[in-house]
């Protein structure tokens, strides 16, 4: 092969490695090429070191890595004739269970397989405990004392850990100082009501592994769990004081007592977000002096406590409030809401709904026809940068957005950056392009807009003023070809910045299917195709 030939090969390998380099897009790193990478790691020896790096930053599971051990084997167990029933009995009361098969060290790891293994587990930063295959946590504390009692993956910063039989023996082998993300996962599959569940070994368990965790990991910064547990046993969380993020949302309590959990959580004086479910009580947390840095609270689920667990941190910085995965409460229930929120508007800059319906309450509320109607609880907070709703669910909402809703929108919440409106509307009554111009002059700082649709059929008052909204996106458009090549026109005159390739959405039916019986997308489009310089690359619609 001649010299030209080879240098071009080269060319080509070092291209490929660099895009199997580049950081991924999304919040979840596309995976899908690194059997690809690996090849070329191997071809190309100068990027060798960076490939690994990214093939072993991230471990789903720590079983490749011991693999690495002649000797670490997987050995079928016995489960000794027990039946379903039996062996939930024993995982309730926290017995050791002799798994199908189980990954153990059945003999001594050469000096040439230390040697590989280190050499790998330096590049681990994120490992993930087994979900279905068990491993020996003696063989774990083994390899821990051959390793000088030194953590086998020296660099990890991120942990996920199924329970298991041993699970503290086994978590303190591999974790290290370095550790700032913890997430413990606790979801055993009992069919027990958790209403009914006994206080067991398997909490008090619980309690011992977070106790070891606030001592040996000191750096601690995020902590979450998931599963089944009486509040109790989460109660050392308040111990590791460097925690500046608790996760609680997939919770399922057992029990809250009073509300010891978070009494408990108050006390932590560098933590500033909270994700908790609505189920625990706020009773015991000391008004005005609890929760003192926290900045982002996240309730899950539902709006029950959610007035007294605003109450509990009325004294905090809070910036951001956020309810998710829950309906939209009855109005009584919301004006309650927003009462308390007023408490912190002074700092209140973000306010968040993910909605999955609406209290029935709603549909015989004659005065709740309108958006502002609906949310006129929270138009008292004026000094509100973000305000979202997102109608996660098939069912139509019993109001519409229209041209006073932004009208009014625009008074209450001058400081807005973002605002998004979006979810099903069976009623057809959308805003104007008069509304949204109202709306921009009243939000000089408004920069993405979500609006369930728009009405092409008035366009704006004659004026000089442009604005900087730079993302639009309207989730329903229903009108004809003309109507919408119109509406795109004004558009593009009265906002010369903004992103028209981003702001077009196509229906999507019950089962998720896209519909593209609306010419919306095509004709922003086409307004986006003219602003773009000759020969320059459009991105895909959204």
């Amino acid at each position: 092969m001649s010299a030209l030939c080879m240098a071009l090969q080269t060319n080509d390998i070092v291209l490929h490695i660099f895009q199997c380099l580049s950081p991924p897009q999304d919040d979840e790193p596309d995976r899908s090429n690194q059997r690809a990478l690996a090849r070329s790691a191997r071809v190309c020896k100068s990027f060798s070191n960076a490939a690994l790096n990214v093939l072993w930053e991230k471990m789903d599971s720590m079983v490749p890595s011991l693999c690495l051990f002649a000797a670490f084997k997987q050995v079928r167990g016995d489960m000794g004739g027990y039946n379903t029933m039996h062996i939930a009995h024993m995982l309730v009361e926290g017995e050791d269970i002799r798994a199908p098969s189980v990954w153990t060290l059945c003999g001594q790891p050469t000096p040439a397989e230390w040697s590989r293994f280190k050499q790998y587990a330096t590049r681990v930063r994120e490992i993930t405990s087994p979900k279905d295959d068990c491993v020996d946590a003696s063989s774990l504390m083994l390899l821990s004392q051959e390793n000088n009692c030194e953590p086998l993956f020296p660099h990890l910063r991120v942990a996920i850990w199924y329970r298991s039989p041993s699970i503290e023996a086994g978590l303190l082998a591999v974790m290290s100082l370095s550790v700032r993300r913890l997430r413990l996962v606790y979801n055993d599959l009992i069919c027990v009501p958790h209403t009914q569940w006994p206080i067991t070994k398997r909490d008090y368990g619980l309690q011992a592994i977070l106790d070891s965790v606030g001592a040996y990991l000191p750096s601690l910064e995020t902590f979450e769990f998931e599963g089944l547990a009486h509040s109790f046993s989460l109660t050392s969380i308040s111990n590791m004081k460097a925690l500046r993020s608790v996760d609680l949302a997939q919770l399922t309590c057992a029990s809250d007592g009073e509300g010891r959990l978070l009494e408990a959580l108050s006390t932590m004086a560098n933590l500033d977000s909270l994700h908790i479910t609505s189920t625990l009580r706020a009773d015991l947390v000391p008004k005005g002096s609890g929760f003192v840095n926290l900045r982002s609270l996240t309730i899950h689920r539902s709006w029950e406590n959610v007035v007294p667990l605003l109450l509990a941190v009325s004294s905090s910085p809070l910036e951001e409030f956020h309810l998710l995965r829950l309906k939209l409460p009855p109005p009584e229930a919301f004006y309650s809401i927003g009462h308390a929120l007023r408490q912190l508007s002074s700092t209140l800059r973000v306010f968040d709904m993910q909605l999955t319906g609406t209290d029935a309450a709603w549909s015989d509320n004659d005065h709740a026809s309108s958006t502002t109607a609906v949310i006129r609880p929270l138009l008292r907070l004026e000094f509100l940068e973000s305000f979202s709703w997102d109608w996660q669910c098939t069912t139509h909402r019993p109001f519409a957005t229209t041209d006073k809703d932004l009208y009014e929108i625009g008074i209450a919440w001058p400081n807005l950056h973002i605002l998004s409106l979006l979810g099903p509307d069976h009623r057809d009554t959308f805003p104007t392009v008069r509304g949204l111009q109202s709306l921009l002059q009243s939000c000089p700082k408004l920069s993405q807009l979500f609006l369930p649709g728009m009405d092409p059929s008035l366009y704006p008052e004659f004026s000089d003023v442009s604005y900087d909204l730079q993302t639009l996106v309207v989730e329903q458009q229903r009108h004809t070809l003309g109507d919408t090549h119109r509406l795109a026109k004004e558009l593009n005159r009265l906002l010369p910045k903004l992103d028209v390739v981003r702001s077009s959405r196509p229906f999507v039916d019950k089962m998720g299917d896209p519909i593209l019986n609306h010419p919306w997308n095509g004709v922003m489009e086409m307004v986006a195709s003219r602003k773009q310089p000759p020969g320059a690359c459009s991105s895909g619609s959204s």
